[in-house]
């Protein structure tokens, strides 16, 4: 039996307590969790669950270009960008590899000059086969002038399809859609 006692390995769970503890002895603010030996493998359906709850938590350390990196890296490629950060800023790995190369569209657009009494059809363009984010915003009365900077565009949206031709026809059927009625 003592040779059988020799071969098992320090528990995980050990290793991290005994880690925190040093950790903690140096002065680093530590968060701190109670965990036990797992008696059993966490459901993949949990562990999914978990790493999708991490992937939206918002970070000190998340770079910018939110469209670009939450959804339009994922749209062309299949690589979900706030996990891949995750995983990095834990140590791990990330699977950088696309496991597809398809189209993306992220279009500014703003209604014709005037002034701005509503859009219609805003949540059926939404609805459009590959929107991945449709927004808008502008308050009834105000006057439109031509685009002159970024706060001048108060819409946007973020297309898919399987090409870029393909995507840029979604962003088209998209304000081929919104209705502007303007004074």
């Amino acid at each position: 039996m003592n040779n059988n006692l020799q071969q098992l390995n320090e528990s995980a769970t050990v290793k991290l307590a005994d880690e925190v503890r040093r950790r903690k002895g140096l002065g680093v603010n530590v968060i701190e969790l109670q965990t036990g030996d797992p008696d059993f493998n966490t459901p993949k359906q949990v562990t999914d669950a978990c790493l999708e709850a991490i992937a939206q938590v918002e970070m000190a350390a998340r770079p910018g270009g939110g469209h670009i990196f939450g959804f339009i890296v994922e749209a062309v490629s299949g690589i979900s960008m706030p996990v891949a950060l995750v995983k990095i800023l834990c140590g791990e790995q990330p699977d950088i590899i696309p496991k597809y190369n398809h189209g993306s569209t992220y279009r500014f657009f703003a209604p014709p000059q005037g002034i701005f009494k509503r859009v219609d059809n805003l949540k059926e363009a939404g609805n459009i086969d590959g929107v991945l984010e449709l927004g808008f915003d502008m308050q009834p009365g105000t006057v439109v002038n031509a685009i002159a900077g970024d706060a001048d565009r108060p819409g946007y949206m973020v297309t898919k399809a399987e090409d870029r031709n393909a995507s840029i026809a979604v962003s088209d059927k998209v304000l081929q859609t919104l209705q502007f009625i303007m004074d």
